[in-house]
């Protein structure tokens, strides 16, 4: 699935098919500086891994800072990053999550029944680690890596509030800044980027269609 934004987006990616390759539509309030290329995201657990949701959700907010700031388009290539086409592949091991809620007082006082503002008296903790590497498709060229250590954590403000989804949700919208600033934010980032992609052999010339058997 590729990640574009704007109004025309679905009619543009059905003009591509019509015409035999990718267009990019440029997202509202897109970066003017987006390197012309498309970016594979691969997104996938090691060691201690956390939940598909998880991963889910942070390839997702990858894709768009990316394509918010970086490239013209992104590709979610799920796990297998031979799924999908493209220029440049952003390949993300996730390791070591903790997701975790801590009481403020003893567990067994923190679960009884009829006092509502138990709820408040906790802490959402969420944390992993991540590998990130940006790396040309066709030549496998490695360009960029960045390793971080991510933790988020949170108190519920209000009875009802979900801090565990409030923890996990800053900590992947960390995450993705963090990824696209190391990896691509920087001039000195995108020239790496061009000058691996010109250093790239050209792609293979088309085979011709089969004649049809008479």
């Amino acid at each position: 699935m590729s990640r574009t934004a704007g109004a025309a987006s679905a009619l543009l990616a059905a003009l591509a098919l019509v015409a035999g390759g990718p267009v990019a539509a440029a997202p509202k309030g897109a970066a003017a500086n987006r390197l012309p290329y498309d970016l594979a995201v691969v997104a996938r657990w090691g060691a201690n891994a956390g939940s598909e949701a998880f991963r889910q959700d942070l390839a997702r907010a990858v894709e768009d800072e990316f394509v918010e700031r970086c490239v013209d388009r992104v590709v979610d290539a799920g796990n297998d990053v031979e799924s999908a086409r493209s220029d440049l592949i952003l390949t993300i091991v996730l390791a070591n999550a903790v997701d975790e809620t801590r009481f403020d007082q003893a567990i067994g006082d923190a679960l009884k029944p009829g006092d509502p503002a138990n709820e408040l008296r906790k802490t959402a903790v969420f944390s992993v680690d991540v590998d990130a590497q940006i790396a040309t498709r066709a030549g496998r060229r490695a360009i960029r890596a960045h390793h971080l250590h991510e933790e988020a954590s949170r108190r519920p403000i209000v009875i009802g509030e979900d801090p565990q989804e409030s923890a996990r949700r800053e900590a992947i919208d960390r995450i993705a800044m963090d990824l696209r600033k190391h990896l691509c934010g920087s001039s000195s980032a995108q020239r790496s980027i061009r000058e691996a992609m010109a250093a790239e052999p050209p792609a293979p010339p088309a085979l011709p269609s089969p004649s049809p058997s008479r």
